[in-house]
């Protein structure tokens, strides 16, 4: 006859279930608890003796759904089912010392017997708060009293333990007071305890309450539904950062405890041209919980390329709290006379300040439409020699940017007749014009060039620079080069088919291309400035009004990545590899290692960057004793070259101390130039290493902060990029850097091997089939 569970009770430290009288024991002899969703089980002997059933260590359980299986004598399983008489939805409670459990037994669907584990928690409301100084008191006032009305005199605690912690559990005495009809727990986190918490563990702490019935410890959660905890609870502590505490409720309503950093919030509710101002109107502050707290908010303009900043704001707070709204104005007019570069771009950063604390961010929209290409709000403004274009662009993540173009009179005049001028006189023309960033000749960009005039001379493409930056004088000699924003530039704008970049195309145009009919016409190729596959970017084509017809890849892998992940046609997308492989060449001739790591966004300033941990890592990296006691043991070099980005900030890097260490700064060496004259290159997640991998020459990886980095998610698997070993640590890294040294700077087999995955050409003819892809899209008369 089929064994039914015919009671259940708790008995000690277990559960005691029992089954009729008509099963048949002598065929079962264990009976196996199975943790729904998992491989947790825990089997248990049955006993015939005294009764028929099983105890069942309640130290086993944790919370979740456990399953009742019959094991019998042959090892066959069979779920234990519940008689109906016995059936019900009171549940067991378990104490302990370490956790307390709602032990409930149920009746599944098909009579099946399970047990639902849930915390036990007391219901309490919050009584009273009391302060003093920078002590806090907390009163709650417990439901069900008669739990507790037996307890032990000066048995009981509040006990806290990191949310993703173990072993690190704080216990705050607690009194027990009867008041009327009710019993009230009364504990006090001092200023000096939060300090000890805090420096255990900033985030979230569990909270348990902890007493004990005739020397018998219990511990269980205390259930609050009381929304207004963080209000009447919180405090800010003054320490190196501005850090927020509070109690509040947990999702499964459990009293719970919070230490926050306190961070900058902002937003922009509106953004206008008027006249001959902008008028940005918006709200900034800090995400606290308290709302009166005396914050002063202001305002700075910083030039990008310069990092220069402009006192030319004007604000009114219209609101004094912790959500200050704020309405501010920039005036053109102010503005103009700053203006020295053909291109500028501004960024507008909001400051609060609250006693000794500064908090700094880019201006930003919550809500937004992003586009690379098009900018919705745009001002011209005239004086007696020039006109400005100003244009606001939006980041990816909502940041503002103010755009400022410088253009001659007679440039504008072309500008604001441009269709009629390209239609009427340059019809047929056909212009291929270049470019990188508007200040560098080194990447695809000049790679591609260099091929087009060396072996097509003949043919009317130029090269778009900076004719004052230090890469012109790499480039001049091809001829074909254009002065960023001359006359010849907005000339050859007029009749260009063919628009080819490495990044996005403000670089090379001295407007945006939203004003040009070339452009919205022409034909837009796409080099890259290197292969994809980590750090996720904003070449989406639904981020562009006007897309490239041409997207240049590497391999299979890239391609695939770029039409279902950047939503591209499989014929806008070639395998052609990347222009600038073609002039790779390994020129290395003594021992030298290249440090490169690539930027980080979120450094836009330079306070923020040496408080940072990025410069503290390879401030304390090129110094380390170790390090450089591997150089000058080994006799090898090591050539640090901060990001383009970070370049600004360069002469922190700069210590009298180093030996076998140059710092190299923009424009000393080609990134070309270094990659092919260093044996070993040392990076986090810069695209430059896959340069080096394509050389064959080993690449050690350092990722000290890789979930802070791909905090937005990464576009391909890590295994498949990252080919070379990886360090999280100093430590690690110094010794692979040894091992490396030691084996020659020869590279393991197993990673060299996989290389093929990143490059589907090794033939030197990458240039060739761009070229060639270009005319094949000129020859079917595209633009789409």
């Amino acid at each position: 006859m089929t064994c039914l569970l015919n009671n259940y009770e708790l008995n000690g430290e277990s559960v005691l279930i029992t089954f009729t009288k008509e099963c048949d024991i002598e065929k079962h002899s264990h009976i196996l608890i199975k943790k729904r969703k998992s491989n947790i089980e825990h089997m248990f002997q049955i006993q015939s003796d005294k009764f028929k059933g099983a105890f069942i260590d309640c130290r086993i359980f944790n919370t979740g759904i456990w399953d009742i299986y019959l094991l019998s004598t042959s090892n066959e399983t069979s779920r234990l089912q519940i008689s109906k008489d016995v059936y019900s939805d009171n549940a067991i409670i378990y104490y302990s010392d370490e956790k307390s459990y709602n032990i409930n037994l149920y009746q599944t669907k098909n009579g099946n017997a399970s047990i639902k584990v849930t915390p036990f928690a007391l219901p309490v409301d919050l009584h009273k708060v009391k302060r003093y100084h920078d002590n806090i008191t907390l009163s709650l006032r417990l439901h069900s009293k008669n739990i507790i009305e037996k307890y032990d005199e000066n048995s009981s605690s509040i006990v806290l333990e990191p949310m993703h912690m173990i072993n690190n559990k704080i216990e705050v005495p607690a009194n027990i007071e009867k008041l009327n009809e009710y019993y009230l727990v009364h504990f006090t986190l001092t200023n000096k305890m939060k300090e000890n918490l805090l420096n255990i563990y900033l985030g979230k702490w569990k909270i348990d309450f902890q007493f004990s019935i005739n020397q018998s410890y219990r511990k269980v959660k205390l259930e609050i539904i009381d929304d207004s905890l963080p209000d009447k609870t919180n405090d800010l502590l003054e320490f190196e950062e501005l850090i927020e505490s509070c109690f509040y409720r947990t999702k499964g309503n459990f009293l719970g405890f919070e230490y926050k950093k306190v961070t900058q919030v902002r937003n922009i509710e509106s953004f206008e041209f008027v006249e001959d101002k902008i008028i940005i109107v918006g709200q900034s502050g800090l995400n606290i919980i308290q709302k009166k707290i005396d914050l002063k908010t202001s305002f700075l303009l910083r030039d990008r390329y310069t990092g220069d900043i402009l006192e030319l704001i004007d604000h009114i707070n219209i609101t004094e709290n912790s959500f200050n709204s704020f309405k501010i104005t920039i005036h053109l007019s102010k503005l103009y006379y700053k203006i020295q570069n053909a291109f500028n771009i501004f960024d507008i950063f909001v400051q609060v300040h609250y006693k000794s604390y500064t908090f700094q961010k880019k201006l930003r929209f919550n809500k937004f439409t992003y586009y690379k290409d098009y900018y919705e709000k745009n001002k011209f403004f005239k004086n007696k020699n020039n006109v400005m274009l100003f244009s606001q662009a939006i980041s990816p993540f909502g940041n503002i940017k103010l755009l400022v173009y410088k253009l001659s009179k007679k440039n504008a005049f072309k500008l604001k007749y441009n269709k009629q001028i390209s239609k009427t006189f340059f019809k047929n023309k056909n212009v291929w014009l270049i470019g990188e960033r508007f200040d560098t000749a080194q990447d695809n960009g000049y790679h591609f060039f260099k091929y087009c005039r060396e072996n097509h001379p003949d043919l009317p493409i130029y090269y778009v620079i900076d004719t004052s930056s230090n890469d012109f004088e790499r480039v001049k000699h091809l001829g074909n080069v254009v002065d960023y924003g001359s006359n010849q530039h907005f000339n050859l704008l007029l009749k260009t088919k063919v628009f080819i970049g490495t990044h996005d195309f403000e670089n090379i145009l001295p407007i945006p291309g939203q004003f040009l009919t070339s452009f919205q016409q022409g034909i837009r190729i796409f080099l890259q400035h290197g292969v994809l596959g980590r750090k996720i970017v904003e070449y989406n084509k639904q981020f562009y009004k006007y897309p490239f017809h041409m997207f240049c890849v590497s391999s299979i892998k890239e391609k695939e990545l770029v039409t279902s992940v950047f939503e591209y046609d499989d014929d806008d997308v070639k395998i052609t590899g990347l222009s600038r492989f073609d002039a790779l060449n390994n020129t290395t001739t003594k021992k030298s290692i290249l440090l490169m790591p690539t930027w980080r966004e979120w450094l836009t300033d330079e306070k923020t960057f040496i408080e940072s941990e990025y410069y503290k890592r390879y401030h304390a990296l090129i110094n380390h004793p170790e390090l450089q006691t591997l150089l000058e043991e080994n006799n090898v070099h090591l050539e640090f070259y901060p990001h383009y980005r970070m370049q600004p900030y360069i002469q922190h890097f700069k210590d009298n101390n180093l030996k076998n260490i140059s710092v190299i700064q923009l424009g000393e060496a080609t990134v070309q130039e270094l990659i092919q004259r260093n044996h070993l290159m040392i990076t986090d997640y810069s695209s430059v290493s896959f340069d080096f991998t394509y050389l064959n020459k080993p690449v050690l990886y350092y990722h000290f902060d890789f979930d802070t980095f791909f905090r937005n998610g990464i576009l391909r698997d890590k295994n498949e990029t990252f080919l070379g070993e990886i360090s999280s640590t100093e430590d690690e890294l110094l010794n692979q850097i040894s091992d490396l040294i030691n084996r020659g700077f020869v590279d393991k087999s197993n990673f060299s091997d996989r290389r093929t995955s990143l490059f589907y050409y090794n033939d030197r003819l990458n240039n060739k089939r761009i070229y060639n892809e270009i005319q094949s899209i000129l020859l079917k008369n595209i633009p789409k």
